[in-house]
């Protein structure tokens, strides 16, 4: 079955504990792990670690409890902060036939999981073998990347088996599947009956085709493993990018170990950690200043959290939506969205704000990113308000709910959080700046401590 993922459910606090723990070191079922930023691992020619951007490298050492050593072929270079300080990758160019290559048999487990994280160059729609398993022969077991080319924004993994009987499965994905910094984090699994995949993220339906293949079946007691080109006999499809790592797992992962992989993958080559949009309007003025405080205290295994702050005064949710519009191809991690009082006090239906601001969560979602909505708080001491305006807003808030049936929609409640306790509708005294709408200082630190949890769980 389908697994369920970091971005793709909600989670209590007991499974934080369990995801926060794991990293590839103390997995037993790590069967290779390629990692460009550990230095140590990445060798020159005289056989000591790189250390100066384009040098030249002649091995990479698995960091599994295996330790092979991958030697390289036509001087692939290693790229220092490449994406980020602390953050390197290997460059290959086709061109000059760059790959790595080990004899020797990875695993013999029939399921599992294999782990890549690759920039490919966008330049042509040939095959680009990112990993590849072999005997030697015509068989093999390959993933391989393809770009759509001539401007169609559409990329794909081809998982290939060459095998008697054994099918090739096309994987194909926008290619706006990235996360911030213009890589790509890709996972296949197998459970041995079937394949699934998902890049950063964003779990992709499989169809696979009639004699559909358990690839990791066919990857077990391979004897040739090469790192960019295909490992037959002849030669082929060398990559043209950036390889920044690659783990293999043998045997199946839990699902809060498969998950606790892909979040550690995608927050370690992140750019500058998670960058998350934040469109906000009128009651959350200082959004920057509490989001970030708050992501200045997010866990240190999660790199950081930076914010680029939309909010605006007198926002309603089609001008928070413009801005998400306008700012979307910017590579964001994720969008924290609130807006609504504004046109609630204008008189704007509840349906109608609705529709405008689901819009924007669906764009935001096609992006592959999550989404974090904050309803809207009472205003009850406000001079704005009428018990029309409360039910309409009563409305709109139940409105919102409905968007989380997507597990990547998460709703942060503030209309409970920041009320008074038996009478909602009014703004709590303690958070309310004077006027029964906007927050004081303490306002936002609640709603700052209200977000941490969805924060911390992406």
């Amino acid at each position: 079955m389908p697994r369920s993922l970091l971005f793709r459910r909600r989670r209590g606090a007991a499974e934080f504990a369990t995801v926060d723990k794991i990293t590839p070191a103390n997995s037993a079922t790590l069967s290779l792990w390629l990692d460009a930023s550990h230095a140590p691992s990445v060798l020159n020619a005289s056989g000591s670690p790189v250390k100066d951007d384009a040098e030249i490298v002649a091995t990479w050492n698995d960091r599994s409890s295996q330790g092979l050593s991958f030697s390289a072929t036509g001087n692939p270079v290693w790229r220092r902060d490449r994406f980020g300080v602390g953050r390197h990758a290997i460059n290959f160019d086709s061109a000059l036939l760059q790959y790595f290559g080990i004899t020797n048999t990875i695993t013999t487990a029939t399921a599992g999981h294999v782990f890549i994280v690759a920039r490919p160059t966008n330049a042509t729609s040939s095959s680009k073998c990112l990993l590849s398993f072999a005997n030697g022969g015509a068989n093999t077991t390959d993933f391989d990347f393809f770009t759509a080319g001539g401007g169609v924004s559409f990329d794909w993994l081809r998982i290939l088996a060459q095998n008697a009987g054994d099918t090739t499965t096309d994987i194909r994905f926008p290619a706006k599947h990235v996360i911030p910094n213009g890589l790509y984090v890709f996972h296949i699994w197998s459970d041995d009956t079937s394949v699934f995949m998902e890049v950063s993220n964003v779990v992709l339906g499989v169809t696979l085709q009639a004699g559909a293949y358990r690839w990791i079946g066919d990857i077990a007691g391979r004897t040739r493993t090469f790192v960019g080109a295909q490992a037959q006999s002849t030669i082929a499809s060398y990559f043209d990018g950036d390889i920044a790592e690659i783990r293999v797992y043998s045997g199946v992962l839990s699902d809060s170990d498969a998950a606790a992989c892909m979040d550690d993958l995608r927050w370690k080559w992140s750019d500058g950690g998670c960058r998350m949009f934040a469109g906000c309007g009128d009651s959350l003025m200082d959004l920057n200043s509490y989001i970030e405080k708050v992501a200045a205290d997010i866990t240190a295994s999660k790199r950081g959290l930076t914010v680029s702050d939309h909010a605006a005064g007198g926002a309603t949710v089609a001008t928070v939506g413009s801005q998400w519009f306008n700012a979307k191809a910017s590579g964001y991690a994720g969008a924290i969205i609130q807006g609504g009082i504004n046109n609630i006090v204008a008189g704007t239906s509840a349906a109608a704000m609705f529709t405008v601001l689901r819009d924007t969560v669906e764009s935001v979602r096609s992006y592959g990113i999550p989404c974090v909505l904050l309803n809207v708080t009472g205003f009850g001491n406000n001079s704005n308000w009428t018990a029309d305006r409360q039910s309409n807003l009563e409305n709109y808030n139940a409105l919102l709910k409905t968007l989380t049936a997507d597990p990547n929609v998460h709703l942060v409640d503030l209309y409970t959080g920041m009320g008074t306790a038996g009478n909602l509708k009014v703004l709590n005294a303690t958070y309310d700046n004077g006027d029964g709408l906007h927050y004081n200082d303490a306002g936002n630190q609640r709603v700052g401590d209200l977000v941490r949890p969805v924060l911390e769980s992406i």
